[in-house]
């Protein structure tokens, strides 16, 4: 606007220097308020020029005070994300902080309604069109910003209902992990088929009185733990350490169990929270480690997988993969690493190097149908006829089945078929053969 009586004027002066010059001087006598005439309408287009000026001005002002507050209303909702991360660690905090957190968009749908009210009584028709795109990008915003947050605080009501269910499990472990400091923790391993493995090289003794935990079982065991049971490790210096079943027999031991089931007692019908962070009783041998845990073990270090399967006649079978490897959160603990297959169960999981799938987190490549409703797994089609090959976190359905009942049993169908359920599985990893070969021997730490 100020540009435009800008140039109007300097068009109306130029034409009036054009038409002074072209005029033919008069004999007459000249008119002396010409000139007055001149300066006066010069002098109001001045004056519409800074009266123009200062409303631009004015609406300029009036945006960024908008902006100020808009952007301090993001910085509100920013501090109660991170109220809420916090809460996290507080098993009664969920309803208070929802609350909190709707409270706090509902305040700010508020002070943008006012805002609008306010931009719309005092802006022209021209500017108002504007302003009212910009807030309803705003209110676009504070929409998905709304949904987000729902989202947020419905993950984090189930949460604790998974901390919840998981307390009694907590009590025991660590009345399992004081036994541990008295070296009374029982056996529960079994030994299955054995394969060639050089023997472990005890840790040299520390400077330390307090020698660093563990990365996996497999270092437990060249500290000197040579007794299957459950041990304290700690992967990564940036996590907390937690429990490990170590099994400390089977193939040379130093395996770190993440996943066993042997008589059905922990039901593993299970949502993605719980399947992340674990649950289940490592004492019984009913549990799952949690795939957040499973993480840190198969990327602090390669590893290799042993899956070991027993039916009722005490039949074993396993399944040995050379370098294993599933991903992070951000990837859905996709299985990102499997190698060479040895053993006598068959390969099962070839065909599930793919996204994990819970019974609320679907990632299979079927839609309109959840492959995790028979039990979570890495799951690609399980649609006929796609039957997944393995999923030994089915349903607890302890031997052999009609062939007609649908495959939701525990399956390892290279080894007893789809209409087996197994009763007794065990998947573990350990550092694998070509990490053994960097590792000193027994006779360089002599």
């Amino acid at each position: 606007m100020c540009s435009r009586s800008i140039l109007l004027a300097s068009m109306l002066i130029t034409s009036v220097l054009a038409i002074a010059t072209t005029v033919e001087p008069q004999t007459t006598t000249p008119l002396p308020a010409q000139p007055e005439r001149w300066d006066l309408m010069l002098q109001q287009i001045l004056t519409y020029q800074v009266t123009q000026t200062q409303q631009l001005q004015s609406i300029q002002h009036r945006l960024t005070q908008l902006e100020s507050g808009v952007t301090g209303k993001l910085s509100s909702m920013q501090n109660e994300l991170r109220y809420l991360r916090e809460g996290l660690q507080q098993l009664e905090w969920g309803g208070e902080a929802g609350g909190r957190l709707e409270g706090a968009v509902e305040t700010l749908r508020q002070d943008l309604n006012s805002l609008r009210q306010s931009l719309e009584y005092r802006q022209s028709d021209q500017n108002q069109r504007e302003e009212k795109d910009l807030l309803e990008g705003l209110d676009s915003r504070v929409g998905q910003i709304s949904v987000r947050l729902r989202r947020m605080y419905s993950q984090v009501q189930e949460l604790g209902r998974t901390v919840k269910s998981n307390m009694q499990a907590v009590a025991y472990n660590t009345s399992i992990l004081a036994a541990l400091m008295e070296g009374q923790t029982a056996n529960h391993s079994e030994r299955v088929v054995s394969c060639p493995k050089p023997l472990p090289a005890l840790l040299p003794p520390s400077d330390n009185s307090t020698p660093p935990l563990p990365i996996d079982c497999w270092d437990t065991l060249r500290q000197g733990h040579n007794r299957s049971g459950i041990y304290q490790i700690q992967p990564s210096h940036y996590h907390q350490p937690f429990l490990a079943h170590c099994d400390m027999d089977t193939m040379g031991g130093g395996w770190t169990v993440f996943q066993s089931r042997v008589d059905g007692s922990t039901h593993f019908t299970r949502s993605w929270a719980e399947f992340e962070v674990g649950f289940g009783n490592m004492a019984a041998g009913e549990f799952w480690l949690g795939l957040g845990k499973l993480h840190l073990l198969t990327n602090a270090r390669v590893n290799d997988l042993l899956v070991v399967l027993k039916d009722h006649n005490e039949d074993s079978a396993w399944a040995y993969y050379q370098q294993f490897a599933i991903g992070d959160a951000d990837q859905d603990y996709t299985i990102s690493l499997l190698g060479n297959y040895h053993g006598s169960a068959g390969d099962s999981l070839r065909g599930h190097a793919h996204k994990f799938s819970a019974e609320d987190r679907d990632n299979d490549h079927n839609e309109g149908i959840s492959c995790a409703s028979s039990g979570a797994w890495w799951y690609g089609d399980c649609q006929d006829p796609d039957i997944p090959s393995s999923n030994l976190n089915g349903l607890y359905l302890n031997g052999s089945l009609p062939q007609v009942f649908p495959p939701q049993g525990m399956l390892w169908t290279t080894w007893r078929g789809p209409s087996y359920s197994i009763p007794y599985t065990a998947m573990m990893v350990r550092p694998s053969a070509d990490v053994y070969k960097q590792l000193p021997t027994h006779d360089d730490t002599t």
